[in-house]
């Protein structure tokens, strides 16, 4: 599927003294990877314009709303905004 290797990238790009600072901002509500924004858009836009191929996928979403961090929720809202 074209989200395969989406989530393993994400991972691996874990900033974990940035993670504590935004779960503390956000109260420690959220896990966090400590991926800034400009940082999280670089690495999902291939992504993106790949889904763009396909219809929109409720399972992907469902997936990314699953993740235990909160930038895979921010991957589901970029991928409903972008299709």
């Amino acid at each position: 599927m074209w989200h395969n290797n989406l989530f393993p990238e994400l991972e691996k790009n874990k900033n974990a003294e940035q993670a504590a600072k935004m779960a503390n901002y956000m109260q420690n509500r959220f896990a966090f990877l400590g991926i800034s924004k400009p940082k999280l858009k670089e690495i999902i836009k291939p992504y993106i314009k790949e889904s763009k191929k396909y219809g929109l996928d409720w399972k992907f979403v469902n997936i990314c709303w699953k993740k235990d961090y909160r930038e895979a929720q921010y991957v589901a809202v970029e991928y409903l905004t972008m299709n």
